[in-house]
């Protein structure tokens, strides 16, 4: 099958930096016969692209497509200086989103050609893969797929999903800043004034004053930094 679109309106540099920064090849493998001759192109590329976690959005007359995973750096920072603190919230469910308790994902074993599982528990330890499904595991069916690697990768994707999900979000800010969807954007938590509130004062080389001091974590720490309107500048690592 042939498209008829022009491939100007296709990010084709997208999908080969989406490629290049796969961690193992087999996550971009896709080895599938469609058995309908009159199915869609589109819907063709949608089932490809869904199997290696990837979604696509139209940016004007381009398709552009994103890759539904964790980022070093985000494509985008909220900061206080362009959110809304009236239109602020957070949200904490004690349950777990839908009352999923696992995952059930269904693919195709290339070597027996037919149905192979995936099923992983979600309790108060965490995720685990188990033998069986559990009691009421969210049910995919990942069409396309005959590669365990990705199958495997994705069950953890959306069990990560429903266990991080308990906690919601929702910021207003101005409409100068532009995110799509798939952005994977960075906000403070404005109710958190020990570590992520304060405007900077002044600075001397690469020490900065600010407005208070701040009580740093354990752990692996970084200072975002945005200018007065809220455009995003860089992060450092904060010395003790």
């Amino acid at each position: 099958m042939f498209g008829k679109q022009d491939v100007a309106s296709i990010d084709v540099a997208a999908l080969y930096a989406i490629a290049d920064s796969l961690p193992d090849e087999a996550l971009g493998y896709f080895d599938y016969t469609f058995s309908d001759e009159k199915q869609p192109l589109g819907e063709r590329i949608a089932t490809i692209a869904n199997v290696a976690r990837v979604d696509g959005n139209n940016i004007g007359d381009v398709l552009t497509f994103w890759r539904d995973e964790k980022v070093t750096n985000p494509d985008a920072v909220f900061a206080r200086s362009n959110m809304f603190w009236d239109e602020y919230k957070v949200a904490w469910q004690m349950s777990l989103p839908g009352g999923y308790d696992g995952v059930a994902l269904d693919y195709v074993d290339p070597l027996t050609n037919k149905k192979a599982y995936i099923y992983l528990q979600i309790d108060s330890s965490g995720i685990t893969e188990v033998e069986d499904a559990t009691v009421n595991a969210m049910q995919i069916s990942l069409d396309g797929c005959r590669n365990s690697t990705q199958a495997t990768d994705r069950a953890w994707l959306e069990a990560r999903k429903i266990l991080y999900s308990r906690l919601t979000m929702t910021v207003k800010v101005l409409d100068s800043t532009q995110v799509v969807r798939g952005t994977v954007v960075q906000c403070p938590d404005m109710y958190d004034n020990a570590q992520q509130t304060g405007y900077i004062t002044g600075r001397s080389g690469d020490v900065f004053s600010d407005v208070r001091a701040y009580r740093l974590s354990l752990g692996d720490m970084w200072v975002v930094m945005t200018d007065n309107i809220g455009n995003y500048r860089g992060r450092w690592r904060p010395i003790r």
